[in-house]
């Protein structure tokens, strides 16, 4: 680097040269001015030089074999020369966010959220045709304007709401469905019990309740009957109503809580065969020598399989109470699945246990209160 052209600045160098005192003498027939020479070692001195004249001293190092190193460095110069580096990163920094900040006022995407029947395609076209697209800048997206006039171009749309949210215009559109047809049925039918039950509560919306709170129903029987009116006005309605009930369900299971069971060891033969005319052709045959196994038999396909697998007698022993805990849990799942109504509710329950010689005998009551009424055409 040429640094004749800089008039101020100092620099510290480190030479090093076998005739260090000709270097100096050099230096001095070429009028260059060198201050605080301090020598280091035999070889080795340091040294304060203009800037200016570093050019003038490198080439004198190089007529006498002299190696030269900066140390230090002072001055007007270097400082402007830090700052012109600090400057750039300053300044390219804020290129970058001036170039972000202006990009954000601009809008790249537009996000749609909508119902079942709407498609999301149908409402970005029609925001497209009002000359809403990615890349429009903020200031001339008026969101009031774009929600008024979608409700006013689809009779389909019954909200909407449009927002920008950073670089993105999220559009949510909440459908108009119209209200469900309904159909009165008009022909006449009963309200009967499809279980047997104790009642507990009546909700008649037609028809005329036969039965109150604390009856005993049997399955089929009349709970609300399908007509209405006073005596000699009577005339027959499609009854409709709720009657919730105590259902009971009642289950015996005995298990054995001590005794032996077989459990596979790992250890397998197999057999390979085919059958021709009734007759096994064993392509592959292993000795049984087990004590106790299981056998399974694959005879899908041509080669047929034979896989016998050792089991071993284990004495076990089960805790009672959690015997009973488990099989009680058990029945009340399998209770409520076959019922297959949500609004179930189980209200009592009953566990009694006997407990015969190794065996324990378990009886379970669920007391559960669902709605019991089923329709039924009067015949």
């Amino acid at each position: 680097m040429n640094f004749s052209k800089y008039n101020n600045g100092v620099v510290t160098i480190e030479i090093q040269s076998m005739l260090p005192e000709k270097f100096l003498n050099l230096l001095w027939k070429s009028d260059i001015k060198a201050r605080n020479i301090s020598r280091v070692d035999i070889t080795t001195m340091t040294m304060e030089i203009s800037i200016r004249e570093y050019d003038k001293v490198k080439e004198i190092c190089k007529k006498t074999n002299t190696r030269i190193r900066i140390t230090g460095r002072e001055g007007l110069f270097f400082y402007l020369y830090k700052i012109k580096r600090q400057i750039s990163l300053v300044g390219g920094t804020l290129i970058f966010a001036g170039a972000i900040f202006y990009l954000s006022t601009f809008i790249w995407s537009v996000n749609i959220t909508t119902d079942k029947y709407l498609s999301p395609y149908e409402v970005r076209q029609k925001i497209y045709s009002y000359g809403i697209k990615p890349g429009i800048a903020k200031s001339k997206v008026d969101v009031r304007l774009i929600e008024d006039r979608m409700l006013k171009d689809n009779n389909n749309i019954m909200y909407v709401r449009v927002r920008m949210e950073g670089s993105a215009l999220k559009v949510t559109v909440a459908e108009r469905i119209p209200p469900p047809v309904i159909t009165e049925d008009k022909e006449a039918c009963d309200v009967v019990a499809k279980a047997d039950g104790q009642v507990v509560t009546i909700f008649s919306t037609s028809g005329t309740p036969v039965v109150k709170t604390g009856d005993i129903v049997k399955k089929g029987q009349v709970l609300i009957k399908g007509e209405q009116g006073k005596e000699g006005s009577v005339y027959p309605v499609h009854a409709k109503g709720q009657v919730i009930a105590k259902t009971y369900y009642e289950y015996e299971r005995e298990m054995q809580l001590k005794g032996l069971r077989y459990e596979p060891t790992g250890r397998k033969a197999e057999n390979t065969y085919i059958e021709v005319m009734g007759r096994k052709i064993y392509l592959k045959k292993s000795l049984n020598k087990f004590a106790s196994c299981d056998k399974i038999v694959d005879n899908k396909g041509f080669l047929k399989n034979e896989v016998y697998s050792e089991t071993k007698p284990v004495e076990f022993i089960l805790d009672e109470d959690k015997t009973v805990e488990d099989t009680v849990n058990e029945l009340y799942k399998k209770t409520m699945e076959s019922l297959n109504d949500k609004s179930a509710k189980l209200v009592d329950k009953i566990v009694d246990r006997e407990k015969p010689g190794n065996n324990i005998k378990v009886r379970a009551v669920f007391v559960v209160e669902i709605d019991i009424a089923e329709e039924q055409k009067v015949k």
